[in-house]
Formats: C-alpha cells, sequence, structure tokens
C-alpha cells in the first residue's frame, strides 16, 4: 500500500492505535510544540481521511489532555492554517484549535503582529469573533475544556 501524501510516522502511530488502542506520541521525536502539534494535525488529518474517528478522538484526547496540564502550549497560527486547509469543516480539530485560542489572553489579540497573521487564516479569525461576540472576552481556562465539546464522547483524557 502506498501512501504517498502522508508521513510514515503518522502511519506508524496509527497502525499501534489500531493493535492496543492506545495513541502515543513519541516524546523524543516531538523536540517542541510545533513539533506535537505537526504530529497531531499529520494524524488527525490521516484519520478524517481514512474515516476512523477513534483515531481522531484518541488524537484530541491526548492534544486536549496534554494542552490542559500545560505540558503544551496552544498551537501558533501557522499550525492552524494547515487545519483551515487540510481538515474537513466538521473536524474536531478545527474546534480544538478555536478553543485554545480562547483560552489565550486577551492583551495577546492587540499584538501587533497577530492581526496580520489573523488575515491569513481568515475563516479561523471569523469563527474565533462569533465566539468572543457578545461574552465580555475574559480568557477561558484550560481546565474547562472538555473532550465532548470536540465530538469526542470519552471522558478518559490522558493526563500523561
Amino acid at each position: 500500500m502506498t501512501l504517498p501524501d502522508d508521513e510514515e510516522d503518522t502511519f506508524e502511530r496509527f497502525v499501534g492505535w489500531l493493535y492496543t488502542k492506545n495513541y502515543i506520541v513519541d516524546e523524543d521525536s516531538v523536540e517542541d510544540d510545533e513539533g506535537f502539534w505537526s504530529d497531531i494535525i499529520d494524524d488527525h488529518v490521516f484519520a478524517d481521511k481514512t474515516q476512523v474517528p477513534g483515531f481522531g478522538k484518541a488524537i484530541i484526547n491526548i492534544a486536549l489532555g496534554r494542552f490542559k496540564l500545560g505540558v503544551v502550549g496552544p498551537m501558533n497560527l501557522s499550525s492552524v492554517m494547515r487545519i483551515y486547509t487540510e481538515a474537513p469543516k466538521a473536524s474536531s480539530l478545527r474546534r480544538l484549535a478555536l478553543a485554545m485560542y480562547e483560552c489565550r489572553k486577551p492583551s495577546w489579540f492587540q499584538e501587533a503582529h497577530v492581526g496580520a497573521e489573523m488575515a491569513m487564516v481568515p475563516e479561523f479569525a471569523i469563527e474565533l469573533l462569533k465566539r468572543f461576540a457578545g461574552s465580555g472576552r475574559q480568557a477561558r481556562k484550560r481546565r474547562t475544556l472538555k473532550a465532548d465539546e470536540f465530538g469526542d464522547q470519552g471522558s478518559n483524557i490522558e493526563t500523561l
């Protein structure tokens, strides 16, 4: 089988998940938050493409668990752009990206570079503004995020 658009590591994590039902991102291969989110995006896009929702759910649970614990920071806007160009509109990964940015401090949105970066992902910016409209705009707390917000019904979020 050839999968020219997919990373070998993604397929290895998928096969590992098929046999064990445990999704594992190798800590040694991920040097920083950007590398972690890149693997998460690659794997979730693969799950969406192959229509294996259990794999996608496992990926979201790991990503959400690590984000809630502060092990990884929110994905950067270039990662969000990848999600908005590669993942389907109904992808739980899109909802996760939005929720992460809801957790940002309001002052972050006033930084000079943010407007130009948000302009690169206008659909994301619009969806984020809709969430903020009428909310009084206080930063959302990471720990209040729940898996069922992202289409995942599991409550067993990995805590490392």
